[in-house]
C-alpha cells in the first residue's frame, strides 16, 4: 500500500467517524422530536375528552409529574395556557388545540427534513466504508 493510499485510507476513516457522531446526533433529535410528537398527540387527545366531559364530574388534575387532585370539572372549554415567564391567558379548547395542530405540523415538516439527513448521512457512510475495504 502506498503512502497516498494509507493516507486516503485514513481521510475517510475520520470523516466515517465525525459522519457516525453526526448521525447518532440526529438519531438523538429524531427520538426526541417523536416525543413530543407523542406528548402533543396525547394533549390533543385530552382537550378532546375535557370538552366531552360532563360539568361538575369528577377529574383528577395534576399537580406535579404522577401527582394528582381530585377536582370537579366547572368549564370544559376554556384553558388556561402559559405564554412564559409564569403569565398565563385564556383560550378556547379549539384555539389551543389549534396551536397544537400547528406545533405538529412544524414537528413532522422537522422531523421529515432530519430523516432526510440522516439518510443522506447514512448512504455517504456507507460510500465510505465501501471505500475503505
Amino acid at each position: 500500500m502506498t503512502t497516498k493510499n494509507s493516507q486516503d485510507i485514513n481521510a475517510k476513516q475520520i470523516e466515517l467517524q465525525v459522519i457516525s457522531q453526526q448521525i447518532n446526533q440526529i438519531q438523538q433529535q429524531l427520538q426526541q422530536v417523536e416525543m413530543q410528537i407523542m406528548d402533543l398527540t396525547a394533549t390533543v387527545q385530552g382537550i378532546d375528552d375535557l370538552t366531552k366531559s360532563k360539568l361538575d364530574s369528577e377529574v383528577l388534575a395534576p399537580l406535579n409529574a404522577g401527582i394528582y387532585v381530585k377536582t370537579k370539572l366547572k368549564d370544559n372549554k376554556t384553558l388556561l395556557v402559559n405564554v412564559g415567564a409564569g403569565v398565563t391567558v385564556e383560550k378556547t379548547a379549539e384555539q389551543v388545540k389549534e396551536i397544537l395542530k400547528n406545533q405538529l405540523t412544524e414537528l413532522n415538516e422537522y422531523q421529515q427534513k432530519m430523516l432526510q439527513e440522516f439518510q443522506k448521512m447514512t448512504t455517504h457512510a456507507q460510500k465510505l466504508e465501501a471505500g475503505i475495504k
